[in-house]
């Protein structure tokens, strides 16, 4: 009869304690959950900053120094070749007015004034266009550069921020880049402990 009585209440045995599993299961499912969430996410690292001058890295980087003489060199190109057209131009100036007026040779000469005219205009254009894309090339290449070399430094040393610092004067007459260098500058000021600049620039021109 005992027998009997197990076999009945058996199942619903069974039923308690697969529940009550489940139920100690969720439990300890909550449980860790809220540890995670009173724990919270993972400290950030510590804050170690450090600057670049980059008018000390312009002065000191023999790539940027090179690119200055290269763009010398192409200004001095342009000065010659400007000139030359510009006095072409103007002896057609001088010989289209000694022409007297309604002929023929002075509508051919003043052509020729006008497609010397044009011809400088190119030319002009044509060296600004350069001029402004080796600057920008310039800019890239050491600023990619630069951007390699500190990210190495700085996970070396441990700086976990790396700020570029531009030297200006705030006194005396501004010209319009100067005044926009003031207004966007990132760092006002930083003790010299935390400038990097020397050891950027030798890395630099060690490469």
């Amino acid at each position: 009869m005992a027998d009997v009585t197990i076999r009945q209440r058996s199942p619903l045995w069974r039923y308690l304690l697969v529940g009550g599993a489940a139920v100690a299961l969720l439990a300890a499912l909550s449980a860790a959950r809220g540890a995670d969430e009173e724990a919270g996410p993972a400290p950030a690292p510590a804050l170690v900053a450090a600057v670049v001058d980059m008018s000390q890295v312009r002065r000191g980087s023999q790539q940027w120094q090179d690119a200055q003489e290269e763009r010398t060199r192409l200004l001095q190109t342009m000065k010659r070749t400007t000139d030359k057209l510009k006095q072409q131009w103007q002896v057609l100036r001088t010989e289209l007015e000694n022409q007297p007026p309604g002929t023929e040779e002075r509508r051919r000469k003043a052509r020729q004034v006008e497609q010397a005219l044009q011809e400088l205009q190119r030319t002009q254009l044509e060296f600004e266009r350069r001029l402004v894309q080796h600057y920008n090339q310039s800019i890239r290449d050491l600023f990619g550069d630069l951007s390699r070399v500190v990210g190495d430094y700085a996970r070396q040393h441990g700086i976990t921020l790396v700020l570029k610092k531009q030297g200006f004067e705030a006194t005396g007459p501004q010209t319009a880049q100067q005044s926009l260098q003031m207004a966007t500058t990132e760092v006002l000021y930083a003790d010299a402990a935390l400038d990097i600049s020397g050891p950027i620039i030798e890395r630099l021109n060690a490469e």
